[in-house]
């Protein structure tokens, strides 16, 4: 649902006759603003709400609306279909990495969310290789169709095999007092006492900033300037600029949760 686009740039731009600003706006500022603005929310109704039902709740609203930017009729419409997409999947990280620290003991914690992000990055793969192909040869409409129905079957999956965990149950705090809701304010006022966590924060969104830019414009620079058709461009995207990122997580955490025992900031 993230990556799709990346590889829809080009035949998206013929179509619409869009700009490069107009092209950059559909590939990702309409997607990370919304997620942006919605990401708090999303985090305050996770601590408030029964996490597996709101996750496949999510999962299948993002899906369906990465479906219906296939449906795009002009500019606004497809922009808005992205926006819908980053205002649901504000909700995944918020909800998935709190369940899955209380599904797993710290000592496998690391390896376990590593294990997640590997599930985005490998899925980020699948999308460009398997996006350019169904582009080229059933147009971009029908790859943001089929990029859909997977959510709609993983978020199906996950509500009827997985049970909602307890919260703190591996920390040792099951059956204790529970704690107080943070407020908004108070959750500032902790950044604000905390300046490595600042920097820490600072540091993740600049790491985003380049990477997501090199994300969206990698296709279309393949395509103007090296004449690589769109499904040569999906392999090339997906399977060399990807497997770094399947592996590196599940290594990263596993190598963590092996340090941490010795010191809690050799991970960082």
């Amino acid at each position: 649902d993230r990556a799709m686009p990346s590889i829809l740039t080009e035949p998206v731009r013929a179509e619409f006759n869009l700009s490069d600003t107009q092209l950059g706006l559909f590939s990702g500022v309409a997607y990370g603003v919304a997620l942006a603005i919605f990401v708090l929310p999303m985090g305050a109704m996770s601590d408030r709400l029964h996490r597996r039902n709101f996750l496949g709740i999510i999962v299948i609203v993002w899906s369906v609306c990465t479906s219906l930017g296939g449906l795009a009729r002009n500019f606004v419409q497809l922009v808005l279909s992205r926006a819908a997409v980053g205002a649901a999947e504000a909700g995944a990280a918020p909800t998935a990495i709190p369940m899955l620290s209380d599904m797993f003991p710290p000592e496998r914690r690391g390896l376990s969310i590593g294990m997640f992000y590997v599930s985005a990055n490998l899925g980020a793969v699948v999308a460009s290789a398997a996006g350019g192909y169904l582009a080229q040869h059933y147009g971009w409409r029908t790859a943001l169709f089929v990029a859909g129905l997977p959510g709609i079957l993983a978020a199906i999956l996950l509500l009827t095999t997985v049970d909602e965990p307890r919260r703190g149950e591996m920390d040792g705090e099951e059956g204790s007092a529970p704690h107080p809701r943070a407020s908004f304010l108070s959750v500032l006022g902790y950044l604000k006492s905390n300046p490595g966590l600042i920097l820490l924060i600072s540091g993740c969104a600049l790491m985003a900033l380049i990477s997501i830019s090199l994300g969206a414009w990698a296709a279309s620079f393949f395509v103007r300037i090296h004449g690589l058709s769109l499904a040569e461009v999906g392999l090339l995207v997906g399977i060399f600029g990807g497997m770094g990122g399947v592996v590196a997580p599940a290594v990263y955490g596993k190598l963590g949760d092996m340090l941490i025992p010795r010191y809690a900031g050799w991970p960082l």
